[in-house]
Order: C-alpha cells, then structure tokens, then sequence
C-alpha cells in the first residue's frame, strides 16, 4: 500500500489576516520533525527509492511500531521529533541513517516520539479521508483515548482556539510554528510524481528570527541539472529552470567568528533579475553584506532556510560576526 500525505500551503499577507480571524479554522503546533503516515502500523515516508516505491521506515522506530501494528487497519499522519523542542537534524540523522544505526542512535540519545494528528482509515468505516476534519478529529481522539493514551513514545497533537496563544507557544519553546486546519477540510492525497496542497484546507505559518543577521557573500552553489518536485524526486527528463539559463543555484554566505570565516549556509529565495545579474557578474557580489532571516542556527552556526532580505552596502564584511 502506498499513500503519500496531503501538504499544507504558506499562508502571509492579506489571505493570513483573513485566515487568523476565521473560526472555521483550527490551530496546532508545527512540529519540526519528519512526515510520516502509519498505515496498519507500517510507517511510510515521503520519499520514494530507486525502485519507485514509496519507502517504509517501519523498523526504524519498534518502540511505536510494534504497538500500532496491534491495533489493526488504523491509518495515522503525524510526525516524528525529538519531542518537544528537537531540531529536523535530530530526526533526520536518525530516520536517514540505517536500520542499525538508528537504532544505535536512539539506545544512546533517546527514543524518537510520534505525534499523531490526524486519522484517515479505521478498520470499521475504512477510508475517512472524504470526511470532515471534525468528524476525523473525533474518530482519532476516539482511538487514541481507547487504544494509546499513557504511550510514552505515541502522543496526541493539542489544539488551540486562540491562534496567538499557539504562535506564541510555539516560539516561545523553539518549536517551527503553527497549523491551521479546515474544520470542514478533506484529506486529499498526492501521489508519486504529484504533490497535494488543495485550497483553504491546511496553512502553516513559519517563524523567522525577528533580528535580522548581516552575512556577506562567499561563493555560489550550482543549479540542480534536473527539476525536483516537491519530495525531492528528480525528473531526468526535465532540466531545470536556474540549469537552462545558466544560473547559480544559491549563495553562500558567511560570518566571521574569532576572525576566522566560516560558511553559515545558503539562500536561494531572491528574484530572477538578481539572480540573473550575480550569475552574470559572480565576482561583483563576492564579499557583499547582506541581510537573512532564518526560523534557526544548528551548532555549527547554519540558518535553517535562511531568507535574503537586502544589501547592506554600509557595512564591511568584517563586521558580520557570529556571537
């Protein structure tokens, strides 16, 4: 059985004004983690192996495998973390490594959690993606109280009413930011070559630093030959845009730390007559401040996803400092 989750749509400006003060929608955190669908209690990730299947990640986790294996034909969508304030890397490391040392890692730093928030397929209605939100909320609440309450390793997602009781919750704790569902919202899958994000159901609103940084420009990344759709998946038939028009795929950007520089990541998000003009003239832009935002910094001092904001021509690369 395959099945490849439904996705939620950014939500900024005018349409998250109107969003936030609709009591049709409902509030949960976004938990920085790794998307996973239990269907029948074998774990399914996003992503797809050389053989085109969708793979499975069962044995990774048989501390919250084995018991939902117990439980029947129930198909859940949830997340797995580092519960409650690890990072994508903490997952990642794991969820990505092999079988054995996922475990291994888990024995020594702990076990990963799954939390659970939604319900698609119950032995006794089958499929229930067709149906309401509320009425899947209900049916997943039903099940967990009955079936996993007390899990230490298997938790249900919390609601909020107040959306900015949730945003603030959920910066407060260095959590990735908030949901906000559809009471009346189906559940819609995609497939393997197609991503599913339908209209006024799910919308995620990400937290960025508040301060911006100022990093200067250290080199370039390559353009992706090939397009990747949303999970990652490579279409071999299909250059991509950056690679046809011969543009760079990122920048590169540093900050100086006991005067010594040191690579803080990347960013891509800026418009295509700036990024045609640095692939036209890379050595103009070499060493030019700049300012990012970021949702966070692992320990090595890398943004998650930063975002370019502008130019600081007033400062010298010299002073962009990693404190």
């Amino acid at each position: 059985m395959e099945l490849f989750p439904m996705n939620a749509q950014p939500l900024k400006g005018k349409k998250r004004d109107q969003v936030m003060v609709n009591d049709q929608y409902i509030a949960e955190i976004k938990w920085n983690g790794y998307r996973q669908l239990s269907i029948g209690g074998n774990l399914l990730s996003r992503g797809v192996g050389v053989d085109g299947r969708q793979k499975s990640k069962t044995e990774w986790v048989p501390h919250i495998t084995n018991d939902l294996l117990k439980l029947g034909d129930y198909w859940f969508d949830g997340e797995l973390l580092r519960y409650p304030g690890g990072t994508s890397h903490d997952v990642t490391r794991i969820m990505q490594s092999k079988v054995e040392t996922a475990l291994d890692k888990q024995a020594e730093f702990g076990n990963l959690t799954y939390v659970i928030f939604d319900l698609v397929h119950t032995p006794q209605n089958g499929w229930i993606g067709d149906k309401s939100w509320t009425f899947r909320r209900n049916a997943l609440v039903t099940v967990y109280h009955t079936h996993l309450k007390g899990h230490p390793w298997i938790r249900l997602s919390e609601l909020y009413t107040n959306f900015d009781e949730a945003i603030a919750y959920s910066k407060e704790s260095g959590l990735e930011g908030i949901m906000l569902k559809n009471r009346n919202g189906l559940w819609l899958p995609g497939s393997a070559r197609t991503d599913s994000r339908p209209a006024n159901n799910w919308y995620k609103i990400k937290h960025e630093i508040d301060q911006t940084e100022d990093v200067f420009i250290i080199g370039y990344v390559p353009p992706e030959m090939y397009y990747k759709d949303e999970f990652g998946r490579k279409d071999t038939e299909r250059f991509s845009r950056f690679y046809t028009n011969n543009w760079i795929g990122g920048v590169r950007i540093g900050q100086y730390r006991n005067g010594v520089i040191c690579d803080v990541g990347s960013f891509s998000g800026i418009s295509d007559d700036l990024r045609a003009d640095i692939s036209r003239f890379p050595e103009r832009y070499l060493n030019r401040v700049c300012m990012v935002k970021g949702f966070e910094r692992n320990d090595s001092g890398h943004f998650t996803s930063p975002v370019f904001v502008g130019f600081r021509d007033d400062k010298r690369p010299i002073e962009c400092v990693w404190l």
